[in-house]
This record gives structure tokens, C-alpha cells and sequence, in this order.
């Protein structure tokens, strides 16, 4: 049954093309927004599903025929089919259940039609009145938008109606022949060529049926969504089939045209060989976006037949168990292909897209969905190896229990046990299938790993490298390495975490793993070594470039995002073995797998760690944190230009995700050995700028007061890292016995920052890195307070730095004399410095409620009631 239009004259096709045309092309804003108001009514009510169906058909048939009023322009185009759509996703209960077949069939027709070769084209007028057309590279592109919406239209289509269109994929094949060929060979990919467009159509409709099989915007029951689910997992083989002779033909044809790119003379026939390669490389790109999306769809099949006693399914995995088995292996066969092109498309230098192939605007990046199908499908395969190896253990335990007979406690189940040869059978085809898993993700595994350490290797180290600085025609430009660096980075760290349960027994003897660990490490290191974040890290105090820049954290962030992630997960990994160790140790027990992981009892695991590797490879991830924590200790340092503005927001979560490094540090490391280390960091810190002091003093006359000022707060910034660093270690649990003979350096350092004189004593003004530095160390101060309760002078002195900071007022000529900017950076100093004033008197506060009676001696007493008369003389906070 047809869609109906209605009857009512108000909403017809000259109203509605009139109201287009107002809106698109009207001058009036008046008249434009009434339109917008007047077309948004218009498509809520019922009507619009007919209208729209008939005006677009009307037009792919006589595009050029029909009536001057009510011709459409390609705008009215694309509102139409955008119209259809979104009334597929919110308004689909208006139509009756009679009318879906033919809607799927008539948003078939459309696509055919806006893709065939004889497609709608704008006659001469309309290209020169339409804006769009006459903007547009090539007639054939005009509808890419329209056709856009159509193929999510229809693949909402295929989501609303999953109870009666169970097999969307075969219809969406059979209505687009031209995109299979029979065979590998035929013309090239030109540009325009039939095929080639018919392929990227066909793969647009399959990516957008996965994509928007899971999204929430559409306004479909539950029990639809998991019909459709289930639909799309049956369908899930044929896609991948699908996708691997669409693999073939683009791979044959690439090869074909480099063939004759190498034999083309320079001029018109070369440049169209190689517009020709461009459009099949944005038809790779296409084959990886569809491949990415519709890998969880295999996760079932990867994993076996899943539950094959639950509900009314009892027993059929049993019956079918070899055929099962035989879909696994051409399905792994199938993901090994796709695993390997996502690699070659990762290593290889990216191709510039011609302007006018169907990938130049808006495609996904080739790169990027290469990268997304390789984490997808190790995340996939492991998640189906585990679920076989925890279904494995679930029948162990039950075989066991059948054989233990009569007087042994039930299992908690309301079927009846399965008889014991079932249950035999169903191990041993869990146990085959777990083998065949097992062996499956290594493979992957260990491919990967090469291609890390080997060809992958250089790309990412041309990547680190900055722009500019001979890293050859390796990428186009600065932004183009840096995205590829993020990239990368995502794809190591991805890895990696799959590769934990390796590092921890084998990271001491695996040249591969060290060398992955060693690239990730550099990774890491990447905002400071490729001056992402100009952290200025020069002992001087004098400007050079990099100590300028623009602002690079959110760059930073992205590209250490993943690797942070992974440096936690593997801390947390080893601190939960290691644990387990030292309790089986204290027990007497020794320990033959990897804490946490129950391995199947029939001796699949082939590599189980004995505990002396374990051991030996945490210590050499010890060794591996260790140095990140001094990374982290060099790029938690403030750049320059936070010296006269406050903290951004990208700064401020690029800080924290360091800071939270430096937590997975001290995991692993324990608190007092990460503490150590911060201060053996402390110390030559300061002994580059004591010496640092030296050489300016030796100067002479041209140690000038402003010059020293300027030389402090340039140590100050330095310091401030430091100092918060060393506060957020002591204040995990920290056993201050460990620490006590090296608390002489934090306290030097604290000296330097709250010691000095009421400052500023000369024209420079109070620096936002000053108060920032001074803030750090208060923290650093309070967290001290255990050890040094019991010392009267430490505590005297601490107390004398402290009323210092509460008397800091702003200083500085000309402050509050510029406008604008200037009145809102002081504002923003003198909240830092509120800030500032409070925390020291809390600090205040905790000292005299920690320290010990013998220790209150009368200069202390005086001290503060000196700090009580000078408080009263300043406007304090009321919490001061």
C-alpha cells in the first residue's frame, strides 16, 4: 500500500515549495523566519509523509519537466528527504502498518534513482538560480547530502519495522547489483565511474544500518530494538563477505592503476590516474568505517554459540557444534585480513584525497578507522576468549559436582542437571573452541607487536619529531603529524593494555615488550620533547622562544589520554600482583598464575607465570615507573605565560591527568620510594639554580635588583611543580620514618618560596606564579606537619613563613590604573592571593592544634600575638 497524501488544500506541493523557496532564498528575515516557523508545523503533521514521498519521486522521474511552481531546488531537495528521516526516527507511529513495506521500497527507489547514471540534473537555469549547484564540483555530487539522509531514513527503516524486515542487508544487496561484481577484474575507478559509486553507496548503507541499530534518537520500542539487534547479528557474515570481495576489488584495482601511474607520461592522463587513485583510496577508507561499525556484530559468532543451555535454545549449539566450528575458522580467516589491512593503512604515508572523489569532504579519516577497527577487534576477541574461559570453568564445576553424587549440596538452578555425558560433550566443545580462541588472539597479538617494534616504529618516531626539523615529506604539515601522532598513540596504548598480562612475565626478557614500553614511554614524554606545551624548563630567567607559545595543552592531552590510561591499568595490574605474592609468600603457597586470573585446569594457558618472573618483571616495571614519574615531575611544571594569567581549563585537565600519573606512580612504587624520588628531583633542582645564582652573581654590576627578582620567580615557577608533586605523595599514606632524614631538602625548597621578604620589593608585579608557587607550599607544609611536630625550631621557622603569607597584600605601580584587562587580571590576583591567605591560616590553625605543649615556647606565643595586632590592621577574611 502506498503512502496517501491527504486531501486538505493548506500544506499542498506549490505551498510547500513556496515556503522553501522563501527560506532559502528569500532577503527578508521576517519573511524567512516565518517560513522556517510555517515548514517546522508542517513537518509534524501527517501529511508531510506523503507529500514529501511524492514531490521527491515526481522529481527523480522529471526532474526538468515539472511546473515552474513547484520545481525544486536542490535545498528543497535535501529539507524533503531530511523530512523523511526525521520522521522516520520521532514521528513513525503516525503511519499504518500496511504503508512500511512500500515506504522501504519507495526510499529504495529514491536512492537508486539519486545514484543511477542517468541521476536528476539541474537544468541551465537552475544551475545558475541555485546557489548549491552552481557552487557544486560535478552534477553527480549535487544530492550527496540528500542521499546522506535517505540512507539513514532507511536504515531507521530498518530499526522501526525489524519484526516484519528481518533481512535488510540481502534487500540492500539485491537493490544495488552494480556494486558486486562478478568478478574481481573490470574498468577502473575513474572518476564518475559507475561502479566506484555504486560501491560507496552500498557501503554508506551498511555503515549507517550498524550505526544506527544502537542509537537512542530513534524513537523505537525495546522490544524492536532487540529483534533488530538480533537481526543485524544474523546478517553480520554476510556483511563481512561482503566487505572482503569489496577489499578485493579495490585492492586488485589499486595495484592496476599504480601500475599505470608508473608508466603515464606527466600531464591530463596522469592527473585523472590519479584522481582515479584517490577515489579508491576514499573507497578503502569507506570499507574501513563499514568494517569498524560492524565488528561487534561478530562478537557472538567469534565467541561460539554463547549460551547454548539458556532458554528455549537448550541443545542446538550441540547439534550444529562442527558446523559452528567451521564458520568460526573462516570468520577468524576473514578478521586476520581485516586486521592485516588495518595495519598497512596505519604504516603507510596518507594520501591526499582528490577534490573530487566522494571521500574529499566528510569522510572518515582513513587513519583514524583503521586505528578503531584494530582496537575493536582485540577488544572484540578477548572479550570472546574470556567468555568462553569463564563458560569453560562454569561446566568444570558442574562436571565435578555431578560426580561428587548424592549428599553434595545442589547447584542454586530451576532446571534439572544435565545428564553427565552432556555435560562431557559440551567441555569438550568449550575446551576446543577455547583453544581455538586462545590461539586466535595470540596470533593477533604477536602480529600487532611486530608491526609496533617494525614497521609502524618509524612512522610514530617521524611523528614525535617536530615539525620542521627534517622529518622529510613524511606529513603534510604540523597538524597533519600531530594527528597522526594521536593516532598512534591511541593504537600503542590500545595494545599494550592487551598486552598486560604479557608485560607482567615477560617484560624482563622480551626485547619486543621493552621496546613497545620504551615507544609508549616516549609517547609520554611527547607534550615536553616535541614542545606541545612550552614548559620553559631553561635555568635562566631570560625569555628565548620556548619560553613563548601558543597554547598546547589540549593537543597534549589528547595525545597522552590513552597512554595514561594504560600506565594505570598496568600499575594497578602489577600493585594486584604483587600483593597476591607477598600474601602467598607469607602463607607458605606458591603461586603458578597471574593473581586474579583463574586459568582452565586442563593446561590451556601454556605461558602461566611462575612467580620468580612475575617478580622480575615488576621490578622491571619499577624501573620503567620510576622514569615516568621524573617525566611527570618535568611536565607538571607551569609554562611562562601562567605568569601573568590564570590557569585555563585545558591546562588545568592536562595537570590533573599528570598528577593522577604521578598516583599510579607512587601504586606501584609505594609512596615513600615515589616520594624518594621527588625529592632526589628536589635536590637537583635546586642545586642547578643555586649554581645558576652563582653565575648570575658573578656578574657584578649587572646583578641588579629587578634582574635578581626576576631570577626568584623564575626559580619559584620551577619549584612549584616540584613542591605540589611532593604534596600529593605525602598526603597517600606515607610512612614519614622512611622520609625523615631527607626532609631537610622539601624544607630548604619551602624556605626559598615562603621565606623570602614581603614581596615584591621592586616594580615588578606580583606574579600569578609566585602566589602559585607559594600556595604549593603551604600544602607541601601542612602534609609535613607529622614529622615536625616535635621539633620547637622546624616549627617556629614554619610558623614565621606562614604569618608572612597572611600579610601579602597586592603590590605593584599602576595597579587598578588600566581598564578592562588590566582591572580583571588584578581581580583575578586578588582572589589568588584570598585563596592564598586562607589556606596559610588554616595551615596556622593545624599547627597549633598538632604541636606538642613542650614545643610552645614564649617566642612562639609572641609570634602570634604579633600576627593577631598586624591582621587587625588588614582587611582579612573572615576565615582568616
Amino acid at each position: 500500500m502506498a503512502l496517501r497524501q491527504s486531501s486538505a488544500d493548506p500544506g499542498g506541493q506549490g505551498d510547500v515549495v513556496q515556503m522553501l523557496q522563501t527560506l532559502y532564498f528569500n532577503t527578508d528575515p521576517h519573511a524567512r523566519r516565518q517560513a522556517d516557523v510555517w515548514l517546522r508545523q508542517w513537518q509534524k503533521s501527517s501529511d508531510a509523509w506523503a507529500l514529501s514521498m511524492e514531490m521527491l519521486l515526481h522529481y527523480t522521474q522529471t526532474p526538468g519537466a515539472s511546473p515552474a511552481s513547484v520545481r525544486l531546488s536542490d535545498e528543497a531537495v535535501y529539507f524533503l528527504c531530511q523530512t523523511l528521516r526525521t520522521k522516520t526516527m520521532f514521528d513513525f507511529h503516525q503511519l499504518p502498518l500496511a504503508s512500511h513495506e512500500s515506504l522501504c521500497s519507495q526510499v529504495l527507489r529514491l536512492l537508486q534513482a539519486f545514484s543511477a547514471p542517468g541521476a536528476p540534473e539541474a537544468s541551465c537555469a537552475e544551475a545558475a538560480s541555485s546557489p548549491s549547484a552552481a557552487s557544486s564540483n560535478s552534477q553527480r555530487d549535487r544530492h550527496r547530502a540528500a542521499v546522506t539522509q535517505l540512507s539513514l531514513c532507511l536504515a531507521d527503516l530498518a530499526l522501526q519495522t525489524a519484526d516484519k524486515w528481518q533481512n535488510p542487508v540481502q534487500v540492500i544487496l539485491q537493490a544495488f547489483p552494480l556494486a558486486l561484481p562478478a568478478s574481481d577484474s573490470g574498468s577502473d575507478l575513474a572518476t564518475g565511474n559507475e561502479h566506484g559509486r555504486a560501491i560507496a553507496l552500498l557501503l554508506l548503507l551498511l555503515k549507517h544500518l550498524a550505526e544506527e541499530s544502537t542509537s537512542r534518537r530513534v524513537m523505537a520500542d525495546e522490544t524492536v530494538r532487540r529483534r533488530h539487534l538480533a537481526n543485524m547479528g544474523k546478517a553480520a557474515s554476510t556483511v563481512m563477505q561482503t566487505l572482503l570481495k569489496l577489499r578485493q576489488v579495490v585492492r586488485n584495482r589499486k595495484q592496476g592503476l599504480e601500475e599505470k601511474k608508473r608508466l603515464a607520461p606527466q600531464g591530463q592522463p596522469r592527473a585523472a590516474l590519479l584522481d582515479a587513485l584517490a577515489l579508491n583510496d576514499s573507497l578503502l577508507r569507506s570499507i574501513l568505517s563499514c568494517w569498524r561499525v560492524w565488528l561487534p556484530f561478530l562478537q557472538p559468532l567469534a565467541a561460539g554459540d554463547g549460551e547454548d543451555r539458556d532458554g528455549d535454545n537448550a541443545g542446538l549449539a550441540g547439534c550444529a557444534s562442527q558446523l559452528l566450528e567451521t564458520s568460526a575458522q573462516e570468520q577468524q580467516a576473514s578478521l586476520a585480513l581485516v586486521f592485516s589491512d588495518c595495519l598497512e593503512v596505519l604504516a603507510a604515508p596518507r594520501q591526499p584525497a582528490a577534490s573530487n572523489s566522494p571521500a574529499a569532504t566528510g569522510d572518515e579519516d582513513a587513519n583514524e578507522a583503521a586505528a578503531s577497527c584494530v582496537l575493536r577487534l582485540l577488544k572484540s576477541v578477548t572479550a570472546s576468549t574470556q567468555e568462553l574461559r569463564m563458560r569453560f570453568l562454569r561446566l568444570q564445576k558442574e562436571a565435578a559436582h555431578a560426580q561428587a553424587g548424592p549428599g553434595v549440596e545442589e547447584l542454586s538452578s530451576s532446571f534439572s542437571p544435565p545428564a553427565p555425558e552432556v555435560l562431557e560433550h559440551a567441555l569438550r566443545d568449550t575446551e576446543a573452541r577455547l583453544k581455538a580462541s586462545e590461539s586466535f588472539e595470540q596470533q593477533l597479538l604477536q602480529e600487532i607487536l611486530a608491526r609496533c617494534v617494525g614497521a609502524l616504529r618509524g612512522r610514530l618516531l617521524a611523528a614525535l619529531q617536530r615539525s620542521g626539523e627534517g622529518e622529510g615529506e613524511e606529513f603534510e604539515d604540523e597538524f597533519d603529524a600531530l594527528q597522526a601522532l594521536t593516532t598512534l598513540a591511541r593504537v600503542y596504548a590500545g595494545v599494550a593494555i592487551f598486552l598486560i598480562p604479557a608485560l607482567m612475565r615477560r617484560t624482563h626478557r622480551d626485547a619486543q615488550l621493552q621496546e613497545l614500553v620504551h615507544l609508549l614511554m616516549k609517547i609520554s614524554e611527547a607534550p615536553r620533547t616535541r614542545r606541545i606545551v612550552a614548559h620553559a624548563l631553561e635555568a635562566t630567567a631570560g625569555g628565548s622562544e620556548a619560553d613563548e607559545g601558543d597554547e598546547g595543552e589540549e593537543e597534549a592531552l589528547l595525545v597522552i589520554e590513552e597512554p595514561m590510561r594504560f600506565w594505570m591499568k598496568l600499575a594497578e595490574a602489577a600493585h594486584r600482583a604483587e600483593t597476591a605474592f607477598s600474601a602467598c609468600a607469607l602463607r607458605g603457597e606458591n603461586k603458578g598464575e597471574t593473581p586474579g586470573q583463574k586459568a582452565p585446569a586442563r593446561g590451556l594457558d601454556a605461558e602461566a607465570p611462575n612467580p620468580d618472573d612475575a617478580s622480575q618483571s615488576i621490578e622491571a616495571l619499577k624501573e620503567v615507573y620510576t622514569h615516568l614519574l621524573r617525566e611527570c615531575l618535568l611536565q607538571v611544571t607551569m609554562p611562562k605565560r601562567v605568569a601573568a594569567a590564570a590557569l585555563s581549563s585545558d591546562y588545568d585537565a592536562y595537570r590533573r591527568a599528570i598528577l593522577d600519573c604521578v598516583e599510579d606512580c607512587a601504586l606501584l612504587l609505594s609512596p615513600e620510594r615515589a616520594s624518594l624520588v621527588a625529592i632526589d628531583n628536589l635536590q637537583q633542582l635546586r642545586r642547578r639554580q643555586e649554581e645558576e645564582l652563582q653565575r648570575v652573581s658573578s656578574l657584578g654590576a649587572s646583578l641588579t635588583p629587578a634582574v635578581a627578582a626576576e631570577l626568584h620567580q623564575h626559580q619559584e615557577r620551577l619549584l612549584e611543580g616540584a613542591l605540589v608533586v611532593l604534596a600529593k605523595l605525602c598526603s597517600l599514606d606515607t610512612d614519614f620514618s622512611a622520609l625523615k632524614q631527607h626532609l631537610q631538602v622539601p624544607l630548604a625548597a619551602i624556605s626559598v618560596v615562603l621565606g623570602a621578604e614581603a614581596f615584591p620589593v621592586h616594580s615588578l608585579p606580583l606574579l600569578h606564579t609566585t602566589i602559585y608557587a607559594r600556595v604549593a607550599a603551604i600544602d607541601l607544609l601542612k602534609e609535613l606537619l607529622v614529622p615536625l611536630v616535635d621539633d620547637a625550631a622546624a616549627l617556629q621557622q614554619a610558623l614565621q613563613m606562614l604569618v608572612r603569607q597572611l600579610l601579602t597584600q597586592t603590590a605593584g605601580p599602576g595597579a587598578g590604573e588600566q581598564g578592562g584587562a588590566g582591572n580583571r587580571e588584578d581581580e583575578e590576583r586578588q582572589a589568588m592571593i584570598q585563596t592564598l591567605h586562607v589556606n596559610a591560616s588554616r595551615a596556622v590553625r593545624q599547627l597549633c592544634v598538632a604541636a606538642k605543649p613542650p614545643a610552645l615556647h614564649p617566642p612562639l606565643v609572641n609570634e602570634l600575638v604579633n600576627l593577631t595586632i598586624a591582621l587587625a590592621n588588614v582587611k582579612a577574611d573572615e576565615d582568616v
